[in-house]
């Protein structure tokens, strides 16, 4: 693995009707079978492992991010972009308010919806 903090961090703007301002603070390169883990500001968990053939990109969906308190959401934005966020439960309803700032359809809460 390798770590490297940007110094001075990134400033960037993203947002489709309302801005929000970004700061890329470090940068991790994991080799195939590695992973790192994140830690939410009440210590939940988020691991990312690097494959061969490319990322396990979330813990289970509707195991271990679901004890933690963390649903799923495959989103759209306004450009037709889609997207998988992980949503605190207790905070679903700033959750919403920022889908319909930023023009975002939530297509399916994955943690908890049988797809074929």
């Amino acid at each position: 693995m390798q770590f490297h903090e940007v110094m001075p961090p990134r400033l960037f703007t993203v947002g489709a009707n309302s801005k929000v301002d970004l700061k890329h603070v470090a940068n991790c390169k994991l080799e195939n079978d590695e992973f790192i883990t994140l830690y939410g500001p009440l210590n939940q968990e988020y691991d990312l492992v690097a494959k061969a053939w490319g990322f396990y990109a979330t813990p289970s969906i509707n195991g271990r991010l679901t004890s933690f308190g963390i649903m799923t959401a495959f989103v759209e934005g306004v450009e037709g972009k889609r997207f998988v966020h992980l949503v605190y439960e207790d905070k679903l309803e700033q959750y919403k308010r920022y889908c319909e700032e930023q023009g975002i359809n939530i297509i399916s809460w994955l943690h908890r919806d049988i797809l074929i």
